[in-house]
């Protein structure tokens, strides 16, 4: 499916502001309660505090959901069609229709032999709808979506779907960064929950598009291994953002080998921000290592983004 989108970048002035800090994890430790597991993690914001989070999620949950997502490999997906397909195809043979199914280095194959010409099309759209389906509930039940780019297509992570589906799970995350910021401004908070995700150790950089999904993590997966790239830490942050303020929309921006979030927030002065649908976003990295605000980007992000070389997509919660 191919994907047209019309951007147009705003007042972007450079962050002026001291060299930013890097992530500065102090610890993290988890223990086994009889409500879940609890987390706990000391670490430093930007401005160099210490500051300590802690909150449970539930055991099964977080172990589950560490697993659930698994890069898109093209032969596991053949061979889930062929089985799929292969056992749908019993269903409608007899009465002389007989149904062969086969799997080769090309992908799926099938052939139909039927007494009535009527019979074998009537088959043969089945057929087809089944393999449609069995394509679609596989990349739905793995987390992937097709995404072209230049012309070529390729699978990557769902991150508007996980992030969806994260929002409930994030609430325990929430919850501490919201109670450890009572009585602070919108902005003050977004940047406390933004230094907890750039804080959490940052891995391997590849490509966010062409990859399969190499790399990437669900928010659980960042909780269970204590770390977490460009996209998965991005998804993690947009659903710590929709508990904390529902009303503010998200959207993913990819530009080459990386990924980073788009916030409808008012722009201040230093913020990067686009405009995305007649609406103002302003632009934030979750990533890390640099414990940097909102509105802030890296110097390779600016580069891309004043060559127009990025794309986007907005999270439909």
């Amino acid at each position: 499916m191919k994907h047209t989108y019309s951007i147009t970048l705003t007042l972007a002035l450079l962050f002026t502001g001291p060299t930013p800090l890097h992530a500065k994890q102090l610890s993290y430790n988890t223990r086994s309660l009889s409500s879940g597991t609890n987390i706990h993690m000391l670490w430093k914001d930007m401005h160099g505090k210490k500051r300590s989070t802690a909150f449970t999620v539930p055991t099964y949950d977080l172990k589950e959901g560490a697993i659930q997502f698994q890069a898109y490999n093209p032969n596991t997906m053949k061979r889930y069609t062929f089985t799929e397909i292969k056992k749908y195809a019993r269903t409608l043979e007899g009465g002389g229709n007989k149904i062969s199914v086969k799997l080769n280095h090309k992908g799926v194959l099938y052939s139909i032999q039927s007494r009535s010409q009527q019979t074998l099309g009537q088959i043969q759209r089945q057929m087809d709808y089944r393999l449609d389906k069995i394509q679609k509930d596989y990349f739905l039940k793995n987390g992937l979506k097709t995404y072209t780019e230049n012309g070529k297509e390729y699978v990557m992570p769902d991150h508007s779907r996980i992030a969806k589906e994260y929002v409930a799970k994030m609430r325990p995350i929430a919850a501490a960064i919201k109670q450890a910021n009572r009585g602070k401004s919108m902005r003050e908070t977004l940047n406390y929950a933004l230094n907890f995700v750039q804080a959490i150790p940052y891995n391997t950089l590849v490509s966010r598009v062409t990859s399969n999904g190499q790399g990437f993590a669900t928010p659980y997966g960042i909780l269970m291994n204590n770390q977490g790239d460009c996209d998965s830490k991005s998804v993690m942050y947009a659903a710590i953002i929709k508990n904390l303020y529902p009303s503010v929309s998200v959207a993913m921006v990819y530009v080459p080998k990386h990924a980073f979030l788009a916030l409808s927030l008012p722009q201040k002065q230093n913020d990067w921000a686009l405009r995305l649908g007649g609406k103002t976003y302003v632009l934030t990295e979750p990533a890390g290592p640099a414990l940097v605000p909102v509105g802030a980007i890296s110097p390779s992000s600016k580069k891309y983004l004043q060559g127009k070389n990025y794309n986007y997509e907005k999270i439909n919660f």
